[in-house]
């Protein structure tokens, strides 16, 4: 089985086991700050080339899966990558969350991204499609990521 499927397979129930509840547990503000935190913040960051405001969005011990890459663990990481990924090329995609859950002071969200890339070389877009899972942790100042993972194959 495909590392991804089984790890976006198993994630989700091993949630709702660790936090002893199937589903819920938490009021209307937070499953609306999880999704604005991907559906704004995070989309704004990507589409705005800014590569500090992603890398912010996450916490300090995150686990950050893209396809076909090496897992990463710093933001600083993170944010380095991204930074060089900024610098080649322009984003213009839609990151919407379709499935979003809070239990306790953990969420999950699923997202469907899709749009272009536009490489600053003047090489043509491409279109991206892209389905993604996020795990959240609440924390004093309110949501970070600490788990993405996601495929290109949307």
């Amino acid at each position: 089985m495909n590392t991804t499927i089984y790890l976006l397979a198993t994630a989700i129930p091993m949630l709702a086991v660790l936090h002893g509840c199937s589903g819920g547990g938490s009021d209307d503000s937070d499953l609306e700050a999880v999704k604005n935190l991907i559906g704004i913040h995070y989309n704004n960051a990507v589409n705005g080339s800014d590569a500090e405001g992603y890398a912010g969005l996450f916490m300090n011990d995150v686990m950050w899966a893209p396809p076909g890459e090496a897992v990463v663990r710093s933001t600083a990481e993170i944010q380095r990558i991204m930074r060089e990924r900024f610098n080649k090329m322009k984003f213009n995609v839609s990151i919407t969350p379709a499935e979003a859950e809070v239990l306790g002071d953990t969420a999950y969200v699923i997202v469907n991204a899709e749009g272009t890339v536009k490489p600053l070389n003047g090489d043509p877009e491409s279109s991206v499609r892209v389905t993604g899972m996020f795990i959240l942790k609440k924390q004093a100042g309110g949501w970070k990521i600490f788990r993405q993972i996601y495929n290109n194959k949307g």
